[in-house]
Order: C-alpha cells, then structure tokens, then sequence
C-alpha cells in the first residue's frame, strides 16, 4: 500500500473517530432492514449534517467489549458491515419483533435512546379523553368487547376495530349499520382486503369476536373507536398525516402533512396498503373546502399537535417526534385519530413534497445530535 493510500485511511479514520455516533436500532434479516430506503436517506443526511450514523439489530451489540456490528449502505443496493463504536445516541426503530433479548437490551440502561418508549394506544386514548384541552378532538374508543361493540354500534352508524398496538393497517375492520344489515370491510393481517354482511348485531358481534382471535397481532389487544364520515370523495375515506417533531434546539415543529385517501373498499388509508393513495394537504383539502376553510383547518391541525405532545411530555417525559393520523370529517371538523411515536414518512416522498421529506429525515439526527451535544440533559 502506498504512502498517500495509508494517509487517507488514516486521515479518514481519525475523522471518523471525532464524529459523534449515531447508531439507529432496528429490526434486521439477514443483512436487510424493513425501512430500507428511508435508513439510505437517513443515512446520507447523516453524512451531510457530519454525523456517523449506522444501523443495528440488538443482537449485533457487544456490552463486554463496548462495540456494535453496524451496518451502512452500499452504492450497489446492499449494506456492509463492520465494527463501530459504542453509540453516544440511540435511535430507536424497532416497529416489530419485540424479543425478549431485544426488550432486555432497550431497558438495560447501557444505551441513550432519543426517543424513550411511548405507551398503548388504549391507554393515549384515555389520556387524551380525560384531559379537557383534547377531549374534543377525540372518537369515542373503548377497548374491544362484545357488550362495547353492541352499545357502540347502536349509537354511531360507524365504528372501527383495529388492534391497539399499530400494524400499519392490517387487521382493520370498518364496519357500518344499515337499515337491514351490519356490512363490514376489513384487512387482514396478511393485508387481504375482503367485505362481510351480517342481519343481525348479534351475528356480527360473533363475528368480530373471531376476528380478534384470529387476526390478533403480537399477542395486542383490540380498540372499539367511533367511525366518522370522513368520505370526501365518493366511496374513498381520506385522512391526514401530519409529523411534528423536535429540531436542533430541542423544540416541537410540524415538518410535514399529507392527505391519504383510501382505494374503493379498503378500509384503512395505510399507503403501504394496495390502492392507497398520497396527495398534497392544501390542493387536496381547498377543492374539498376552499381556502379559507383549509386555512382554519390547517391551523387547527397544528394546534392539535402542539397540544398533543404537550400532553403526552407532561405523562410520559420528553418525545422526540410523532406521526399524528387526523380525520377531517365532511363538515370540516378535526378529529385525532392515532398518535405513532416511529412514523413512517414516505408519503412526503410520495406527494412530491422531498424537500419536506428530507427534513422529516433530518430532524430525529439534528434532535439526537442536541442531545448527544448537551449529555447531562435526559433524553
């Protein structure tokens, strides 16, 4: 090896020793991950913000040793791996495969995670219903029972079973009383969308009695939540995607929100759903309301949002961002639908909105970053 080559690796090692680490913990196959592409974008903006970021599942952490079998992209499409050092953030990213080993590790105390564990959606749910600020952004929910569903189903013509621990969709059922039936649309676990009729509650309770026993999701319980008319186009349900997170000086800031609208007969707006579609908020929301109305809803929204995180810091401690699904019911009204504390973001992406996107992307590395730069602090 020549003298100039032996430079650069040492030139390159020693910069690499005074970035600060930033390794992000997720779920791992073989030398794959599930959020693939967002983790190369995440990757580069690391690169750009001068950060080391690389990528881990908890099996790759070595305590004894204080290093981490990581992994980065490759310009061909795969992710190489190698040693790294101890993370001084935590990033976490795990959205399934909960392992006993896994949990040990996120528990143990050995590593600063940014974005600490949030809660059950029954139990947000209930926070929100009992704080007077939020309450009137919220659904009724209940947890799932058969005696909830048949009181539910007498008082609202639509509700929704869905499991309470977030599956991005699967599992689903939308289900609506008519004059002389009970009619149903769900999705699988395996993602299958399919339709159901039932003359009776009585029927359809045994039904979704089933449901929560066959499609249950990690061992999670299911949600009974008040359905609202949010069929802005004809036989399409719409809702919005809106993310706030913190920034570089550790404060809330909504970076971006879209429109989902679901494929004919799906009963959830999921994108990762087949048929689903993204739009941009404002072109989407003025043709529905007009721009004033869009204005007031927008800002709403954001009021929501600001609220929600206010509340949830005040139970849970310090977040770092959150993926908020609000519903926008047909004559404007502005509902809280889900809170997700490990969003997905591609529908920036997907509504051509990528400089939103790439911010979306860059604000988890700038809050870890203030976190890192400011280490007495709790995360």
């Amino acid at each position: 090896m020549n003298k100039l080559k032996q430079f650069n690796i040492c030139l390159s090692k020693s910069r690499e020793a005074l970035m600060l680490n930033i390794g992000v913990m997720a779920r791992r196959k073989g030398k794959s991950f599930f959020e693939s592409n967002y983790f190369r974008h995440l990757h580069k903006e690391g690169e750009k913000l001068g950060l080391n970021v690389y990528f881990f599942g908890h099996e790759d952490v070595h305590v004894t040793k204080r290093l981490v079998d990581g992994y980065v992209p490759e310009r061909n499409g795969g992710w190489a791996k190698k040693p790294f050092p101890w993370p001084d953030i935590v990033i976490d990213r795990y959205r399934s495969g909960w392992t006993p080993s896994f949990k040990k590790l996120r528990n143990s105390g050995l590593l600063r995670i940014a974005n600490p564990k949030f809660t059950t959606k029954n139990r947000a749910t209930k926070l929100f219903l009992d704080t007077n600020s939020m309450s009137k952004w919220i659904p009724e929910t209940r947890p799932y029972h058969a005696s909830a569903f048949k009181e539910m189903i007498k008082t609202h013509p639509i509700l929704y079973l869905k499991p309470a621990n977030g599956t991005g969709g699967a599992g689903v059922v939308q289900i609506r009383k008519g004059d002389n039936a009970i009619s149903a649309q769900f999705r699988t676990r395996a993602m299958k969308v399919g339709k159901n009729r039932f003359p009776t509650i009585e029927k359809a309770a045994a039904a979704m009695n089933r449901w929560v026993k066959k499609e249950n999701i990690r061992g999670g319980t299911f949600l009974l939540q008040q359905g609202l008319d949010l069929e802005l186009a004809q036989g399409r349900w719409a809702d919005i995607r809106l993310f706030i997170q913190k920034n570089g000086s550790g404060n809330w800031e909504v970076t971006g929100i879209g429109v989902r609208q679901a494929a004919a007969g799906s009963p959830n707006t999921n994108l990762i759903a087949k048929g689903n579609k993204g739009y941009p908020f404002q072109s989407f929301m003025v043709k529905h309301f007009g721009e004033e109305k869009t204005r007031q809803i927008r800002l709403e929204c954001e009021e929501l949002a600001h609220e929600t995180v206010r509340v949830i810091e005040n139970r849970f401690g310090s977040m770092m961002e959150f993926g908020m699904d609000i519903g926008i019911d047909r004559s404007g009204n502005v509902w809280l639908l889900e809170v997700n504390p490990k969003p997905c973001k591609d529908i920036m992406w997907k509504i051509g909105e990528f400089q939103n996107y790439l911010q979306t992307v860059r604000r988890p590395l700038q809050y870890a970053k203030f976190l890192a730069d400011n280490a007495s602090g709790t995360p």
